[in-house]
């Protein structure tokens, strides 16, 4: 029990950058619009363009809570 109330905390570093989990353990965070560009070697790289929505969570959450024991 002791590692799934940690992993509810979302401590951690993580690749989508801070992010928390919503009642319904879906993850709350920012959504970003990314392009495929070539790179300097012609390869495709993504590229990040704008921020889409801040803080975004599922709509649904409230409506379904995850109860942890």
């Amino acid at each position: 029990m002791p590692q799934r109330k940690a992993m509810l905390k979302a401590d951690f570093a993580s690749t989508r950058g801070t992010f928390k989990f919503g009642a319904n353990q879906h993850p709350v965070q920012d959504w970003w619009a990314m392009v495929v560009d070539k790179d300097e070697a012609g390869k495709p790289s993504l590229r990040t363009r704008t921020k889409l929505l801040s803080e975004q969570g599922d709509p649904f959450a409230a409506q379904c809570k995850l109860r942890v024991p």
